[in-house]
Order: structure tokens, then C-alpha cells, then sequence
């Protein structure tokens, strides 16, 4: 089983660029450190300038839930530029297919 955790970050207007640099520095290289840690996606609206997705996958509800810390850090990081909190869901992952390897 794998489980996914998405958040949707808000950046104030301007400062979605500066706002998801200080994600990728605080969640990708501490992430992929992280036991049990699978693969993220990020995702910028097209529809909102300010708004960036991010789901990151887990092997399993232990590992996910240890990573709560570099969520926590990614989030005082970026408060600055956030125009509120970030919405977080959890989800099981049913199926995934990827045949890309891009990276920022």
C-alpha cells in the first residue's frame, strides 16, 4: 500500500515563485532522507498565480506521519508569503503511472 498526503499552499500575490523555492529547499532533499519515503509531485495552477500543489507518497501510515516535522518546517518557512494555512488531505494510493522523469 502506498499513501499519498497533498497540500495546497495559498501564496500571497508575487510571491508563489519565492514561496515554492523555500518548499523544494525544506521538503525535497530532507524528504528523500525520510524512511519510507516514495516520490513527490509538485504542481502549479494554471487557473491561480498564487496557488502550488504538493503531493508527496509513503509506503505506509508510520512513515507519512513521521514526516509530519518537514511539514511543519516547510510551512514556518514559507508563512511569510502564505495567505493562510495550508489545506492537507491524506489519501490511499489506488493506482499510479508515471513514465517521466522530471525534475525541477
Amino acid at each position: 500500500m502506498v499513501l499519498a498526503r497533498m497540500t495546497i499552499w495559498k501564496f500571497r500575490p508575487n510571491e508563489r515563485e519565492q514561496g515554492i523555492n523555500a518548499l523544494y529547499e525544506a521538503l525535497s532533499g530532507p524528504a528523500y532522507s525520510q524512511k519510507g519515503f516514495v516520490g513527490s509531485v509538485t504542481l502549479l495552477s494554471q487557473d491561480n498565480d498564487g496557488m502550488v500543489t504538493t503531493i508527496s507518497l509513503w509506503e505506509i501510515e508510520e512513515t507519512r506521519a513521521d514526516s509530519e516535522h518537514l511539514f511543519k518546517k516547510a510551512y514556518e518557512i514559507s508563512q511569510k508569503s502564505l495567505t493562510g494555512s495550508p489545506e492537507i488531505k491524506n489519501f490511499r494510493v489506488y493506482s499510479a503511472e508515471l513514465n517521466i522523469g522530471l525534475q525541477r
